[in-house]
């Protein structure tokens, strides 16, 4: 269990709706990437963080904003 006071979790993957999110520079979905998860003060802002680096795939997740995490398939 997490415990979590003033924080917004928001996960962006392809395990529900299938391929939805596409990468706009490629206009294809990602590959590698199961979901993308990210923690922070406001839902909508971690929800389009999470939306794009879930769209980037896992290497650009990794290495972009601090604090997300890429889940491989």
């Amino acid at each position: 269990m997490v415990e979590a006071i003033d924080l917004a979790i928001a996960t962006s993957g392809a395990y529900a709706r299938g391929d939805h999110v596409r990468n706009p520079h490629t206009g294809r979905p990602p590959a590698g990437v199961l979901s993308v998860t990210i923690v922070g003060p406001e839902l909508a802002t971690a929800d389009a963080y999470a939306t794009a680096a879930f769209a980037m795939g896992p290497e650009e997740a990794r290495t972009g904003r601090p604090g997300s995490r890429a889940t491989r398939r």
